[in-house]
């Protein structure tokens, strides 16, 4: 019991040295606390007789935001966007906006589909958290999940320093024009107009990516202050469970790879919230995917160990060609896909634990409880409340 007390509160530091790093970078964005600590400004704004606009985060150029400050300082220069026109959600969707996709039509291991920012670090955490049903939704002060709120506004709910706020946002986002296909929309013929640029969903209609990176967006100050990040700190805000980061890299020993690989697969076990990035090397350098799962499976006589994922691009997959044992692999993949106990969608692919060390720099587990960041509802394993710093002044 003593040795679980000290494991905590070991990564609960480690955590909140490095969430306070990384909240340097945002802190010169934030003029004003961008949360409330009650759900008022909500419940006030769904009561209006009037659309809910919201002046603290407007739709205009001051929200877009431009390269991060601490960027420039290094000499970077800021990234030229396409013409940028704000519309409402419920505008681009009309009555098919919702929420959530109603759960016949929501995907196994998320929709969520990432757009014009670099912020695959926060969507990797929130696509882990849409594969735990009813886990992200529980993030939003929404009732009824299923519906567009007529006032346009949501809420979400996050913790900053162990403690739960809400951030209030309106449905307009950044869109540009270009020509969209998709089988929700004019029966799957291309359209030109303007639609999201930002983060998307593969269910036409279905909006809470949007909502959850604009929320995001509001916390750190502007859209352009989430480009770039550390999916710890996010899923810190998520969540307020402690994460473990563990290192993998070319030095790797077999003692450790094995080691490694217990630890992913007990969290993997445990339903725990998992999240991975490249190395600077790898077929898709410096990107963060989520972990859906590791395991063993008996392929070709032997057992071998795999792990599968999910691109929050929700496309580009594991390039077999760089594979180690490509026999395995591709005997591997499709055994997977016969499975009915997995569901290949956009996005989705299987690697082996060899080619995983080798392509990604490190993986981390969100140590949670109940379930914010499980799915489940009793206690998975004892741990101390810990409060772990955030950001926000």
């Amino acid at each position: 019991m003593l040795r679980t007390i000290a494991f905590a509160a070991t990564m609960a530091l480690t955590n909140a040295i490095r969430l306070e790093t990384e909240a340097e970078k945002f802190a010169p964005n934030l003029q004003t606390p961008s949360w409330e600590t009650t759900d008022a400004k909500y419940k006030a704004a769904c009561a209006a007789t009037t659309k809910f606009t919201d002046a603290a985060f407007p739709a205009d150029k001051t929200s877009l935001g431009v390269a991060n400050s601490a960027d420039i300082a290094k000499g970077a220069k800021p990234q030229p966007d396409p013409p940028i026109k704000w519309r409402r959600l419920s505008d681009i969707y009309g009555d098919k906006t919702t929420l959530f996709a109603p759960p016949a039509a929501a995907a196994k291991h998320s929709s969520m589909i990432q757009g014009g920012l670099g912020d695959c670090y926060l969507l990797s955490v929130l696509a882990g958290l849409d594969t735990r049903p009813g886990t992200l939704e529980a993030l939003f002060l929404q009732e009824n999940k299923h519906v567009a709120n007529k006032n346009g506004v949501y809420a979400m709910k996050f913790w900053i320093d162990g403690e739960p706020v809400v951030v209030t946002v309106d449905d307009y986002v950044p869109t540009r024009y270009d020509s969209v296909q998709h089988k929700g929309l004019n029966d799957g013929a291309y359209t030109d107009g303007w639609y999201p640029y930002y983060a998307t969903s593969a269910n036409w209609g279905e909006i809470w990516p949007m909502i959850a990176e604009k929320a995001w967006a509001k916390l750190v100050g502007t859209y352009k202050a989430t480009a770039g990040g550390q999916a710890q700190w996010v899923a810190q805000h998520l969540t307020d469970d402690p994460t473990e980061t563990v290192m993998l890299g070319k030095q790797l020993t077999a003692t450790k790879a094995e080691a490694a690989w217990k630890q992913l697969k007990g969290a993997s076990d445990r339903h725990y919230l998992l999240f991975t990035g490249t190395t600077g090397e790898s077929w898709v350098p410096s990107h963060a995917y989520t972990i859906l799962s590791a395991f063993e499976r008996t392929i070709d006589n032997k057992p071998t160990k795999l792990v599968t994922l999910r691109n929050p691009w929700g496309e580009t997959k594991w390039n077999e060609k760089a594979s180690k044992d490509k026999k395995v692999w591709k005997a591997a993949n499709a055994a997977l896909r016969k499975d009915k106990d997995f569901k290949p969608e956009g996005g989705w692919f299987v690697m082996t634990w060899p080619d995983f060390i080798k392509q990604f720099s490190d993986f981390s587990i969100v140590h949670g409880e109940e379930s914010r960041s499980t799915g489940r509802k009793e206690r998975i394993e004892f741990r101390p409340k810990l409060k772990l710093t955030g950001t926000g002044k």
